[in-house]
């Protein structure tokens, strides 16, 4: 019998062991009620103990990932923030406080008016009102004045939903990106200084190139391309008289840009000291007295030394009488058009001004008798090296396709060779990028 049932008996009842037969099947009756009690509160007991500590863990958990969400959220160099629908402040992080003076418990649950000026309110609520109304994310920049130092910032500010979809907070990260602005404008100062200074120094080299006029005057008809792949460039050609000829020259000097362009300067320098050293009209000597000159300006004559620069060039002499071109080329051909035929010059083997080149290299002439209606055409390798971004193998643009356009071309006036010549150059180059400054020369002697 259960312990409770029996003690009840004996204070009501006075019964101490033997129940009478009367009263028996209503007391077992009880008995069994009592022990189904039991297992049901045993049951309880372990099923609230069971549930306590699983609350119990979950809390602990629910405290570290709080924690840890603490711990990072204070060590991002970003300024953090998070508000409700109110505009009520629910979280900010360490450098939130650092920047803008203020503490999580300080504005917990108070809005912007609560903490800041009404005019810095007003400005920061802009954004709230904009993500509160669009719930959609947005992003861009921001000054912040800190004790008189100007903070600039990049924010993204994002809405936050719940299972229902429905938007019940809006947060904020900024970035200071104050350093990067700063340092984005110094360089653009710096780069506009040097954009001045190269633009500056296109001018010269430009002021250096025979004029439109210069050459109408020295052909019948003519045409210049010259290119630079950048703003200033390595090929340079000149016109000038020597002796009571015409002497024009093309060449392709190392590199491009700045460097290719200090070459032509360089180039431009020994030419002119060249000419005075030479009788006119002999052109291979011109050529050597150049590569003397430029190696020895830039110290390339001798084994030691890192530099390797120099040029490619061809050079035409047209004598005082127009019957007769010399030419010497130093890896650089003249290309003959007549009678839709091209016949090409070749020139020496090597460049000049370059170390490991005998200073008594000596450069090959052929002297060609003019007639009429013969065109002349020499090209620097940005033309022929070129790739052609629509061929499967992208192969250089070369001297064999020169050679064919020109033929197809002789007839026609020179500008109209010129645009042609340039528009099937770009055709061929397509989406591929300019790989090198591209000069070609074409003139009609008589």
């Amino acid at each position: 019998m259960h312990r409770l049932l029996r003690r009840q008996l004996r204070k009501h009842l006075g019964i101490m062991d033997e129940i009478p037969a009367p009263m028996r099947k209503f007391v077992d009756a009880v008995d069994a009620a009592y022990v189904d009690f039991d297992s049901e509160q045993e049951l309880l007991d372990r099923s609230f103990s069971l549930a306590t500590k699983e609350l119990s863990e979950a809390t602990n958990a629910l405290r570290e990932s709080e924690a840890v969400f603490r711990a990072v959220m204070d060590h991002m160099t970003a300024v953090v923030f998070l508000r409700d629908m109110e505009g009520r402040f629910k979280l900010v992080n360490r450098k939130y406080e650092e920047i803008y003076h203020v503490s999580l418990e300080s504005v917990r649950g108070k809005t912007l008016h609560d903490v800041y000026p009404t005019e810095l309110a007003d400005l920061y609520s802009v954004d709230d009102r904009e993500i509160i109304v669009g719930q959609k994310t947005i992003t861009g920049e921001m000054v912040v004045e800190d004790a008189g130092e100007t903070r600039t910032f990049s924010k993204s500010m994002f809405p936050v939903f719940n299972h229902d979809g429905q938007m019940i907070a809006y947060g904020g990260v900024k970035f200071d990106i104050t350093e990067r602005k700063e340092a984005e404008e110094r360089l653009a100062d710096a780069f506009d200084v040097i954009s001045s200074s190269i633009n500056y120094a296109s001018r010269i080299q430009r002021a250096i190139l025979p004029t439109d006029e210069m050459f109408s005057s020295a052909f019948s008809d003519n045409f210049v391309i010259w290119e630079p792949r950048d703003v200033v460039g390595g090929d340079v050609y000149w016109l000038n008289s020597w002796g009571d000829g015409d002497l024009v020259i093309l060449g392709d000097c190392t590199g491009h840009g700045v460097p290719g362009a200090f070459m032509t300067l360089i180039a431009t320098s020994a030419l002119n000291a060249a000419k005075k050293l030479v009788p006119a009209g002999d052109v291979a000597e011109l050529i050597s007295q150049m590569h003397q000159g430029i190696q020895t300006m830039l110290g390339q004559d001798g084994s030691q030394g890192n530099s390797d620069d120099g040029l490619d060039l061809g050079a035409c002499y047209i004598n005082p009488d127009r019957t007769q071109l010399s030419y010497s080329g130093a890896r650089f051909s003249l290309f003959i058009a007549e009678a839709e035929e091209v016949q090409q010059i070749k020139g020496g083997k090597v460049g000049i001004g370059y170390r490991g080149i005998s200073k008594t290299e000596i450069f090959p002439t052929e002297l060609i008798e003019l007639r009429a209606g013969v065109n002349y055409y020499m090209t620097s390798d940005g033309l022929l090296d070129q790739i052609g971004g629509n061929t499967r193998r992208h192969r250089g643009f070369g001297k064999r396709r020169f050679i064919e356009l020109v033929r197809t071309i002789q007839d026609r006036p020179f500008d109209e060779q010129r645009t042609q010549i340039l528009e099937t150059l770009r055709n061929y180059q397509g989406n591929e990028p300019r790989r090198d400054d591209v000069a070609v020369l074409g003139f009609k002697i008589i």
